[in-house]
């Protein structure tokens, strides 16, 4: 996983988050972190807190190999704001190949999300 976004860039996508972002939840978000344990095609996400301190609860464990890997994870703010990034990478031969980003803040009014 490549967590490159530079302070600036971290500082712009904040703003933006907090100003127009998707409303995600109060001040527990719930995330999955988990790869793909088989051979073949594979999946993996996770995420780097860079701003900020948190807390995180596994609620559960998803597994069935040779496809799932999975946890689900209670992601609880220590400080205001907390920025967190997520990224979701995927690759299932060559039709269906992939990355997604996207920078979590959260803020007074709770988390809120933009996609990089």
């Amino acid at each position: 996983m490549k967590f490159e976004i530079n302070q600036e860039q971290i500082q712009e996508l904040a703003k933006q988050a907090l100003e127009s972002g998707k409303e995600e939840a109060r001040f527990i978000l719930r995330l999955t972190r988990g790869r793909r344990p088989g051979p073949s095609f594979y999946y993996r996400s996770d995420w780097k807190v860079v701003e900020g301190k948190v807390d995180e609860v596994v609620i559960d464990h998803l597994y069935d190999y040779p496809t799932q890997d999975d946890e689900v994870v209670l992601v609880i703010p220590k400080a205001i704001p907390t920025v967190l990034i997520y990224e979701h990478e995927w690759d299932y031969g060559e039709q269906d190949q992939g990355s997604q980003k996207t920078v979590y803040v959260c803020g007074s009014n709770g988390w809120r999300s933009v996609e990089v």
